[in-house]
């Protein structure tokens, strides 16, 4: 597994992800390192932005706070046939959203072009709160159960799926054609 990020850990990081007092200013990537490595596991790291020259390569997961980075990371993975699988979470207040598709396919990535948008057309919420956390469990469940499908060869290429949670009223997860309360 590798993992991108240039941002640091910052006060605001520690109420509701798995950073601790002591990775206060640390690259955010470098504390995760810490964390797999104290549960046994081990990751690559790069303390960089992802842009259309990073060499991406199998299942990429993108969860990052912009518009622009989102599509900075896609334009990396669009018809790249090194990647296999796209995963792509977005999260506001009590609602989320999560995409998988095979970026190579061109009615995939038509698809999911049209939720891009600039940064500048919308307010962005906070995404983690105490009162938010719930809904972020369960984009990180559906981003945990697209890997599993991936793994298990489920979710192959040509595939689109889209699915939004919902946490505002009552708790709803939407995906395709089917919905769980």
């Amino acid at each position: 597994i590798r993992v991108w990020d240039f941002d640091k850990v910052e006060e605001h990081n520690i109420q509701n992800q798995i950073y601790t007092q002591k990775d206060l200013g640390r690259s955010k990537v470098s504390a995760l390192s810490r964390v797999i490595r104290n549960l046994g596991g081990q990751i690559k790291i790069n303390e960089s932005v992802v842009d259309d020259k990073t060499d991406l390569r199998g299942l990429v997961i993108v969860a990052v706070d912009s518009m622009k980075a989102r599509q900075e990371i896609f334009d990396a993975c669009r018809f790249n046939w090194a990647v296999d699988y796209y995963i792509e979470a977005r999260m506001g207040g009590h609602l989320g959203m999560i995409f998988g598709l095979d970026p190579r396919n061109p009615e995939s990535v038509d698809k999911y072009c049209q939720y891009f948008y600039a940064d500048s057309d919308v307010t962005n919420p906070i995404c983690a709160t105490n009162e938010t956390v719930p809904a972020l469990w369960y984009v990180a469940a559906s981003i945990a159960q697209f890997v599993l499908l991936y793994k298990q060869s489920i979710i192959l290429k040509e595939t689109y799926r889209e699915g939004i949670i919902n946490m505002n009223d009552q708790p709803i997860v939407n995906f395709d054609a089917y919905v769980l309360i």
